[in-house]
């Protein structure tokens, strides 16, 4: 209730505001030249990690392979088709 009451009253930083502060932190340290450990959770606010999700066409073509020892194209999709079939 008290911890509330002061967040409320600005009192004690929200967690946009810790992240912001952190980052803040971190862009100092990197400015001198300096390297700091980021916390997993700062990182992502400060958008540090690449994107790096399939889009729908990447998710489709993901469903063919190769198979090493003949070089023959496998469809993963037709053998699940035919198995729902």
């Amino acid at each position: 209730m008290l911890l509330q009451e002061l967040s409320e009253n600005g009192i004690v930083p929200s967690e946009q505001e810790k992240l912001e502060q952190a980052s803040k932190q971190i862009v100092n340290l990197a400015s001198e030249g300096l390297i700091a450990s980021v916390d997993p959770d700062v990182a992502d606010f400060m958008a540090s990690f690449d994107e790096d999700a399939l889009s729908p066409e990447e998710a489709e073509e993901s469903i063919y392979s190769v198979d090493l020892s003949t070089g023959i194209v496998v469809s993963f999709a037709s053998d699940l088709a035919g198995e729902a079939a």
